[in-house]
């Protein structure tokens, strides 16, 4: 898998957990897969582009992580781990609505650790809670992440791949009629379109070559000109 030090890629998931999935690009396709979390900077970055941190915790963690870059590096791997398992627990539902098991076998341990670290907040609805300090925070807030959305029956039955072809993305399907097929409809959606604009092209192409008639002529069958007004 390469992996990327450039943009960052676009928040489509609904969730922070699906956008962490999606950190990823061309998942299905392993000629292009690309990796878009390549160092821990760029983990936090995304972190609070995605609203899993903010400001005063976020320069904590970006402070402790300068002081101990060995520290980092091991959650930045947490949190890939963390990605990989949850891609392979929400895989499942989006494509026959059952969580796979070996892949809630492997974020196990990532949630037991999440939930030891946190504390329950005294509001309605209870969620867990963490203050991030340390770059270990982050894997830790992500874990938290996945129990609550795996634990939320209507987002879960909403999640969706993709359909675009070796995309992959994720998604929480909240439109009306459920029928959303794309990550986005400017993306894999437009894309699709065009190769479907391309196939129906070369096809009409083909019959005309085969009829031996000229393209303008095929398009008018009775021989009258496309400017003609009579």
């Amino acid at each position: 898998m390469m992996t990327d030090h450039g943009q960052l890629p676009a928040l489509i998931g609904g969730h922070v957990v699906l956008d962490l999935v999606n950190t990823v690009s061309w998942r299905l396709d392993p000629q292009r897969t690309i990796d878009r979390l390549p160092d821990f900077p760029t983990l936090l970055a995304w972190s609070h582009r995605a609203g899993l941190i903010h400001g005063a915790a976020a320069d904590a963690v970006a402070r402790a992580a300068a002081g101990d870059r060995i520290a980092a590096e091991r959650s930045l791997r947490a949190a890939r781990r963390l990605r990989e398992g949850v891609h392979e627990v929400l895989g499942g539902v989006a494509e026959g609505g059952v969580p796979a098991e070996r892949g809630l076998r492997a974020i196990q341990p990532a949630l037991v650790d999440a939930v030891r670290h946190a504390v329950l907040g005294a509001s309605a609805p209870v969620h867990w809670h963490l203050a991030p300090r340390v770059p270990a925070d982050l894997p830790r807030l992500l874990a938290l992440a996945t129990l609550q959305l795996l634990q939320s029956g209507d987002d879960l039955r909403a999640v969706r791949r993709c359909r675009g072809s070796g995309c992959g993305w994720l998604f929480l399907d909240r439109s009306r009629s459920h029928t959303r097929r794309w990550c986005s409809a400017d993306d894999c959606g437009n894309r699709e379109r065009v190769r479907r604009h391309y196939v129906l092209t070369r096809a009409g192409a083909g019959r005309q070559a085969s009829s031996g008639r000229h393209p303008e002529e095929a398009a008018h069958p009775a021989g009258r000109s496309a400017r003609s007004s009579s």
